[in-house]
């Protein structure tokens, strides 16, 4: 989806001189990337996609990521958990924080994963109805239980010394 230097620019490793015309050029390469799964889901052969993703792979670390030692074929199930995350903020467009009260609250659903919920119910059905010719209401629910949390990124509370 992106090119080499704008992965660069993400990771901080180098500075556009027009960074807002850099910014906006990435935003259209991450709708013109979502639009590409779409047709590729719509219109590509299953089992090519399945050899893409070949299961779901070991996850990459971040510092072989940087150093290129990464494999080139049959991977992407590797990156599903961190494409999920990326849905979760984008969709989350009010920006809500996770609220460890919600869930005590009349059943609320944690308003941060409404926009994200939403999709993947529609996407399991878009699924069904274009692979399986299957049509269903599809309900899905997002459950957090002992929610923890710590004020570094890439820490966790037990890093921390907490329990």
């Amino acid at each position: 989806m992106l090119t080499q230097s704008q992965r660069e620019f993400i990771n901080g490793e180098s500075e556009p001189s027009n960074k807002r015309v850099y910014q906006k050029r990435i935003r259209e390469r991450i709708e013109a990337g979502l639009m590409d799964m779409a047709l590729l889901s719509a219109n590509y052969d299953t089992s090519q996609i399945r050899r893409s993703f070949n299961g779901f792979a070991q996850p990459i670390s971040k510092y072989d990521e940087t150093q290129g030692n990464v494999p080139t074929s049959g991977q992407a199930g590797a990156y599903a958990p961190g494409a999920i995350a990326f849905l979760i903020e984008g969709l989350n467009v009010d920006g809500e924080p996770i609220d460890p009260l919600v869930e005590s609250k009349d059943g609320q659903e944690q308003p941060a994963l409404s926009e994200f919920r939403k999709a993947v119910e529609q996407g399991v059905q878009q699924y069904l109805r274009e692979n399986t010719r299957y049509v269903a209401d599809v309900n899905v629910s997002i459950e957090l239980n002992d929610i923890d949390h710590f004020d570094e990124p890439g820490s966790s509370p037990q890093s921390d010394g907490e329990q």
